[in-house]
C-alpha cells in the first residue's frame, strides 16, 4: 500500500505531481425584461377615450369645411383641429413617460437592431405620425389588460356593468347624469365648434385681395384688350376658323366704367369717370350742339365734354347732374362770346347718365 508522502521531505515532481485547482467564472446575472406598464382599468379606458374624441374632433372639421372652396394661400386651422391635435399629443406623450420600452417595440413586435437603414427611416416617419401609433400600441395594451386578467372583451364589459348594478341606486342616479352630462356637451360643444369652423372658412374664402387702385386700372386694361382680342378675326395660317365671340354693347359699357378712374374735375385723368353739373351747351364748328361747359359742385374746376354719338339733346337741361365715364383729351384752346382766348379740359364722353332725368347715352 503506497503511502503518502512525508510533507517535510522533497521528492521530484514527477513523482507526486500538483494538482491544478481551476476557478470557475462567475456567472453574469441574468438579463430581466422589464414587464408592460400595467395599467388600471380607469385609466386605460380614458385613454382610449380620449382618442377616440381626437378622432371625431378632426373627421368632424373635415366634413365640416369639406364643401367650402379655401384659398391656397389660406393655411389656418380650426378650432376641432387644433383641439384634436393637442389631445393626440397628450396622450402620445402620457403613454411614452409610461411605457417607452413597449411604446418603440409594439409590445416586442418592432426589433430596431434587426432592421436596416431604410426600415428605420420609414419607421422614425410612422411614428412622427401622430395618430397611428398610439392606435397600435392602446390595442396591444387593451390586449395585454385583458390577458393578464385572464379576460374577454365581453367580459371587461360585463363586470362593469356588475359592477355599476351593485352600486345603491343614488350612486347609480349619479353616475347615469354624469355620463350623460358628459356625453350631450361633448356633442354640443363639437357641433358648436363645427359650425364656428364653416363660417370662419366661409369668411375666408368669400374675402376679395385688397388691390391698389392701378392694379384694379390694370386688370381692368387686361379685360378690355382681351375683348379686343376676342373680336379679331382668325388670321389666314388658321387651318379651323373658330366662331368669334360676341360681346354685346351692355357689357362693353360695364368693362369701360369699370377701367375708368374715380375723379373730380380738379384732378383729371386718362379714363375718368366724375359727376358734373351742366353750366351751358357748347356748339361745334357747323353750329350743332355736340357738348357743354360743366363744373364741379364741389370744387371750382369747369371742363367741356363732348356728348356720345346719338346724344338725345332734348333730354338734357342746364342745371342737370351728369355722372361721365370718358376719356380726358387734354387742354385746348377757344374764345369765349366776349372774343377772349380761353383754355379749358375737353373730355370726350363714352357713356353718360343724367342723374336729374335718368337718361343715358353711350357712344
Amino acid at each position: 500500500m503506497q503511502q503518502p508522502p512525508d510533507p517535510n521531505q522533497q521528492y521530484p515532481p514527477q513523482q507526486y505531481p500538483q494538482q491544478q485547482w481551476y476557478q470557475q467564472p462567475p456567472k453574469e446575472p441574468p438579463h430581466i425584461i422589464k414587464p408592460p406598464h400595467r395599467y388600471r382599468g380607469w385609466i386605460l379606458t380614458a385613454l382610449v377615450l380620449g382618442y377616440l374624441a381626437s378622432l371625431v374632433f378632426l373627421c368632424t372639421e373635415l366634413v365640416a369645411v369639406a364643401t367650402v372652396p379655401t384659398p391656397t394661400e389660406s393655411s389656418s386651422s380650426g378650432i376641432l383641429s387644433v383641439l384634436s391635435t393637442i389631445l393626440i399629443i397628450l396622450i402620445y406623450c402620457f403613454i411614452f413617460v409610461l411605457d417607452r420600452r413597449n411604446v418603440l417595440s409594439l409590445f416586442g413586435r418592432i426589433h430596431w437592431k434587426q432592421l436596416n437603414g431604410w426600415k428605420r427611416v420609414g419607421l422614425v416617419f410612422l411614428y412622427l405620425c401622430v395618430f397611428i401609433i398610439p392606435a397600435l400600441y392602446l390595442y396591444f395594451a387593451t390586449q395585454y389588460f385583458l390577458r393578464v386578467r385572464q379576460q374577454t372583451l365581453g367580459g371587461a364589459f360585463s363586470g362593469v356593468w356588475s359592477s355599476y348594478r351593485a352600486k345603491s341606486g343614488t350612486a347609480q342616479l349619479g353616475i347615469a347624469l354624469a355620463t350623460t352630462i358628459v356625453l350631450i356637451s361633448f356633442v354640443g360643444l363639437t357641433g358648436v365648434f363645427a359650425v364656428i369652423d364653416r363660417e370662419n372658412a366661409l369668411t375666408v374664402s368669400q374675402t376679395p385681395t385688397n388691390s391698389t387702385p392701378t392694379e384694379q386700372a390694370t386688370q381692368a386694361s387686361q379685360a378690355i384688350t382681351a375683348i379686343a382680342q376676342d373680336n379679331q378675326t382668325p388670321t389666314a395660317i388658321q387651318l379651323t376658323p373658330t366662331p368669334v365671340p360676341t360681346v354685346s354693347a351692355a357689357e362693353l359699357e360695364v368693362v369701360y366704367k369699370a377701367s375708368t378712374t374715380n375723379t373730380t374735375i380738379a384732378t383729371l385723368d386718362k379714363d375718368v369717370h366724375f359727376t358734373c353739373t351742366i353750366m351751358n351747351f357748347v356748339k361745334d364748328s357747323n353750329g350743332n350742339t355736340a357738348g357743354a361747359n360743366v363744373d364741379d359742385p364741389n370744387t371750382s374746376g369747369v371742363v367741356q365734354i363732348a356728348f356720345p354719338a346719338n346724344t338725345d339733346l332734348s333730354r338734357l337741361n342746364t342745371g342737370d347732374i351728369l355722372e361721365v365715364w370718358g376719356t380726358d383729351g387734354g387742354t385746348q384752346s377757344g374764345q369765349n362770346a366776349f372774343g377772349a382766348t380761353i383754355q379749358e379740359v375737353v373730355v370726350s364722353a363714352n357713356y353718360m347718365t343724367d342723374k336729374t332725368t335718368n337718361y343715358q347715352a353711350n357712344g
